[in-house]
């Protein structure tokens, strides 16, 4: 591709949107995924038993509820890296790859 259509993707406003894969956030989102993930393989197995209630308990199930429903829509404007390396940003690009 030329520059001048690179350049023009680059500056769309629909590229506003798209999040860096390499980015703090991006890397704060992973590392949140991951905890949540820990904690929904002990909570769900655990909610089958009728378990005191318990205020910490019940804020992380809704926590974890409201994080994997954002996190749907928020997979849509993560950029990626492809399989030959490139980071992929095109907000198209991105949402087709979701």
């Amino acid at each position: 591709e030329n520059q001048a259509i690179i350049k023009d993707r680059k500056n769309s406003f629909s590229q506003k949107f798209v999040i860096e894969p390499t980015s703090y956030f991006a890397l704060f989102w992973n590392l949140m995924e991951m905890f949540l993930l820990c904690f929904d393989v002990v909570a769900i197995p655990l909610s089958v038993f009728e378990l005191p209630e318990n205020q910490v308990f019940n804020t992380m199930k809704y926590l974890s509820l409201v994080f994997w429903t954002t996190d749907i829509a928020l997979s849509c404007f993560k950029g990626y890296v492809t399989k030959g390396g490139e980071v992929e940003m095109r907000l198209c690009e991105v949402i087709k790859h979701y």
